[in-house]
Formats: structure tokens, C-alpha cells, sequence
């Protein structure tokens, strides 16, 4: 054997070899670039969902802002229904101070009173009805007197 076909054997033999060693690593290497592949697919999902959270977050800003102005409007409105409330208590209390004034002047003046005329009333009421028999026949004899006397006032007028 010569020498070139010693070192073309030598050749061969040494690209087997590395091919063979060469051959894994190659194959890590297609497994690497598929799983980068994976990874920048996933990359692209996440960069989507980021998109997706940032508008997601500007939406819940804008909402959030909304709900503070409201927040800061009922606020004002819980503020002013307070003094409005603080007043109706004032004036509950001067109501209440204005009732008690009428029951204790029913209850002192006005119930008195009614208790005088009471007093006064039924004695006077006792006399009409006992004297309403009385009352009635005198209606009744003024009657009979008004008809004779213009029964007379006929009769004398003729004979005048």
C-alpha cells in the first residue's frame, strides 16, 4: 500500500469517525434549533399576551379613573348631605321642642278651658231642657195670640 492510499484510508476512516462523532452533535443541534423554534413561537405568544395585558392595564387605568372621579363626586354628595342632614336634625329638634310647647298648652290652657265651659255648659243645658216644655207652649201661646190678635185687627177694621 501506498502512501496516498494509506493516507486516503486514513481519510476515510477519520471522516467516519467524525461523522460519527459529528453525527450527535448534529442532532443536538437540529433538537436545539427545533426547540428555539418552539421558543420563538412562545416568545411571539408572550409578546402577544403582553399586548393583550398592556391594553388590558390601560383599560383598568381609564376604568379606575372613572370610578375615582366618581368616588370624589359621591364624596362632595355624601359631604353635602351631611350639613343637609345636620340641618333636619335642627329643625327635628325645634319641632319637637314646638310640640311639647302645644301639648303642655292643650294639656295646661286649652284642656282648662274646655273643663270651664264644660262647668258652665251643662247647668245651662240642664235649664234649657228643663224649661224646653215651657219654651214650646209659650211658642205655642204666641201663635194663638198673633192669629186672634189679627183676627181682631180684621175684624176692627172693618168696623172702622
Amino acid at each position: 500500500m501506498t502512501t496516498d492510499e494509506l493516507l486516503s484510508k486514513i481519510s476515510v476512516i477519520f471522516e467516519e469517525k467524525l461523522r460519527a462523532e459529528i453525527r450527535p452533535l448534529t442532532e443536538e443541534i437540529q433538537g436545539l434549533k427545533a426547540d428555539v423554534q418552539g421558543l420563538k413561537a412562545d416568545v411571539e405568544t408572550l409578546k402577544t399576551d403582553v399586548q393583550d395585558l398592556k391594553a388590558d392595564v390601560e383599560t383598568l387605568k381609564a376604568n379606575f379613573k372613572a370610578l375615582h372621579t366618581e368616588v370624589e363626586t359621591l364624596k362632595v354628595k355624601v359631604e353635602a348631605l351631611k350639613v343637609h342632614f345636620e340641618t333636619l336634625n335642627t329643625e327635628v329638634e325645634t319641632l319637637k321642642v314646638n310640640v311639647q310647647n302645644i301639648q303642655l298648652h292643650l294639656e295646661n290652657v286649652t284642656d282648662k278651658n274646655i273643663w270651664i265651659l264644660a262647668e258652665n255648659y251643662m247647668p245651662a243645658a240642664q235649664n234649657y231642657t228643663k224649661e224646653k216644655a215651657r219654651i214650646d207652649a209659650l211658642e205655642t201661646d204666641v201663635a194663638v195670640m198673633k192669629k186672634v190678635i189679627q183676627t181682631h185687627s180684621e175684624k176692627l177694621s172693618r168696623i172702622a
